[in-house]
């Protein structure tokens, strides 16, 4: 039995509400329904082509994923479907900050514990995406495994529901084969479905009780508050990531 593939790829429009702005989407279905496996607190409607500017399109053609939006300066390609859902995951979150007034974009891992709301900063591959699976896997409230919006005039900070995200190269820090089984696994990445971990929804929004750094042997050591600033400064995502650069 032929499988019509010009149906489950159809292109049709979604839009999802955050905050006091929407975001349109123009993606085939199945994915938008992967989306939503996936993503905490976020709904996505179907809509009728109309007058509605588009803000990010994932097209599948000739077996690739092109996924594109107003604040990428070019498409991002891509042969595996979660790959693209990465992609997707990052114009997410540049267009939440390019909509919404008084946002910054964090790099981070975050989550709750004895009470307190804790932020770590630190490289990339410096270990804070297996310190939330640790804390993921003990039940712990998790806020972000790696980017988080911080409201500068509110003094909170918010997430974004994404869910737990792992390197293909993680998937040995997994023991347990139940644990494994609640992640999709790509050829590259890991993506946690989001009724398994206890994944903050977006919009979830969080004052800080402790700072940490991952050091140079990648444990957490503790940064006083007072420095949030200098701390974190450069883990923010520049604002260069968020403008608008085209229309669709």
């Amino acid at each position: 039995m032929e499988i019509d593939t010009s149906t489950i790829y159809k292109q049709q429009k979604f839009t999802t509400e955050l905050f006091s702005s929407s975001i349109c989407i123009t993606a085939p279905s199945f994915f938008i329904d992967l989306v939503e496996a996936t993503l905490n607190g976020w709904s996505f409607t179907e809509k009728k082509p109309d007058f509605i500017k588009t803000d990010v399109v994932v097209l599948y053609q000739n077996d690739l994923f092109h996924i594109d939006s107003i604040v990428l300066d070019e498409p991002k390609v891509v042969d595996d479907l979660l790959d693209a859902l990465n992609e997707f995951f990052l114009c997410l979150s540049y267009l939440v900050v390019n909509k919404t007034k008084g946002l910054k974009l964090l790099h981070c891992a975050s989550y709750a514990e004895a009470g307190k709301n804790i932020i770590t900063v630190g490289p990339k591959n410096s270990g804070k995406s297996e310190l939330i699976l640790s804390k993921a896997i003990a039940g712990k409230r998790i806020y972000s495994d790696d980017l988080l919006l911080w409201s500068i005039r509110e003094g909170v900070f918010i997430s974004l529901g994404l869910p737990l995200r792992l390197r293909k190269t993680a998937v040995s820090l997994i023991k347990d084969k139940s644990i494994k089984e609640k992640f999709l696994i790509g050829k590259n990445i890991l993506y946690s479905h989001r009724n398994f971990f206890d994944n903050a929804k977006l919009g979830t929004s969080f004052s800080l009780d402790e700072l940490k750094i991952m050091d140079k042997n990648f444990k957490e050591k503790d940064v006083p508050i007072y420095k949030l600033l200098t701390c974190i400064e450069p883990y923010l995502i520049d604002d260069r990531f968020f403008s608008h650069k085209k229309n669709l």
